[in-house]
């Protein structure tokens, strides 16, 4: 049986940008900030905190949605136990 192992363990877009960023400034080609030099570390946080504010969004959105159809059909079954209970 082969052994197939599809893990990859190359380096990646932003690695590779930040390095050049880091040469270019350390033999003084750019004379960018420290923070725009490491910008491209920062792009899988950004990302993540994209993707975690989206997700909240639609909790509470999703929430009030269900809050509210359940608030309704409670309110349909208060009438209707009123009406049973006054015959």
């Amino acid at each position: 049986m082969a052994n197939n192992n599809n893990s990859s363990s190359g380096i990646g877009f932003t690695s590779i940008l930040f390095i050049v960023f880091l040469v270019l400034k350390l033999c003084k080609v750019i004379t960018w900030s420290w923070w725009l030099v490491t910008l491209p570390l920062w792009g899988g946080l950004v990302l993540l905190m994209i993707i975690f504010v989206i997700a909240a969004i639609l909790s509470v959105t999703l929430e009030r949605r269900l809050r509210s159809k359940t608030s309704k059909s409670l309110d349909r079954f208060r009438k209707k136990l009123k009406e049973t209970d006054g015959r």
